[in-house]
């Protein structure tokens, strides 16, 4: 008999806190929402060249932040051209930070990559670009700058 009545008791109190954690948890009740005016593409092995040579390969992340007036859900569709450009631009204008070849040139990239990322999805609809993540295949340790050779 006491059994019964610490389970009910006990079937009472779980049955009010489940009612009473709602009110608890505040305006949480919407999932936050992702950044609807953007493409993030796949993440892309872009290559390090050195002196006409590949060494090493880093992988990439890339977000394409749109403008407000962009139509997102048509410029997603457009993700594997994104993609193709941005992997073009790397073997045409290799990426490299000189003397470390472990991450690539943000700035350089992101400049590059805006140019073509506006012809593809046309003028004004291009607000940023973001490199979101990079992470590089094999560590290789950061090279001195090669003394100058003199004649």
């Amino acid at each position: 008999m006491r059994a019964k009545a610490l389970l009910i008791a006990s079937l009472i109190a779980s049955l009010i806190a489940s009612l009473a954690a709602p009110a608890f948890a505040g305006d949480k009740d919407e999932p936050p929402k992702p950044d609807e005016q953007s493409v993030k593409l796949s993440p892309l092995a872009l290559p390090i060249v050195v002196e006409g040579r590949v060494i090493n390969y880093v992988f990439v992340t890339v977000k394409v932040d749109l403008s407000p007036s962009a139509n997102a859900m048509a410029l997603r569709d457009k993700e594997p051209t994104f993609r193709d450009a941005l992997v073009r631009d790397a073997y045409r204008t290799p990426f490299v930070t000189p003397g470390n070849y472990n991450h690539l040139d943000e700035a350089r990239l992101k400049a590059v990559f805006f140019r073509d990322a506006t012809a593809i999805a046309g003028a004004g609809q291009v607000r940023g670009i973001e490199v979101l993540n990079q992470t590089a295949q094999h560590f290789i340790r950061p090279q001195p700058p090669a003394p100058a050779v003199s004649h």
